[in-house]
């Protein structure tokens, strides 16, 4: 690929990233959507490139509600990251925790869990418990693992995120309470 082309696609993946941190991330979304096409004509589906870029798009889909769609490009990208990177990479690692947060967005808590603790064993393994990334990974599981332990004291079972369709929805034995 031509320098200029690459600097161009990661200039707009930085401008996207940035959107996204200042919470447009409908506007995020559309330039991640149009350069990771880019991406995939030029560099291919498995270029590490590419796969950063569809995790990015797949974190846009998430901030916006849309966990299913993210959910389905994070696997996919996932699957490419285990077989062109490894297990064990750090970029595979990241892949594995996006994709665990959007299984735990739909309500598979069982999964989710059984991902992040993986992921967090890899990661200390590899990179070591004092590495940003390993504490980042510890992180989330807690607060996840306080989140669902949350959930099965007070009896109840959180119902997936809202998508742009549904409501989001806590269900208990006895009543069931709308939030919009």
């Amino acid at each position: 690929m031509e320098s200029t082309t690459s600097t161009a696609l990661e200039a707009a993946r930085m401008v996207a990233q940035v959107l996204h941190r200042l919470g447009e991330h409908q506007q995020a979304r559309a330039l991640d959507e149009d350069t990771l096409a880019r991406y995939r004509r030029v560099l291919g589906e498995d270029h590490p490139d590419t796969l950063t870029s569809a995790n990015d798009l797949a974190r846009d889909l998430s901030a916006l509600g849309e966990y299913e769609q993210a959910r389905v490009l994070h696997e996919d990208t996932l699957a490419r990251s285990r077989r062109v990177k490894g297990e064990d990479h750090p970029h595979t690692l990241g892949s594995v925790n996006n994709f665990a947060r959007d299984l735990s967005a739909l309500g598979e808590y069982e999964q989710a869990r059984v991902l992040n603790e993986d992921t967090l064993a890899r990661s200390r393994r590899v990179l070591g418990e004092d590495h940003p990334d390993t504490r980042s990974f510890a992180e989330t599981w807690r607060r996840r693992c306080g989140s669902w332990a949350k959930l099965r004291d007070n009896g109840r079972r959180l119902r997936p995120r809202p998508t742009s369709a549904t409501p989001a929805r806590l269900e208990n034995s006895a009543t069931t309470k709308t939030h919009v």
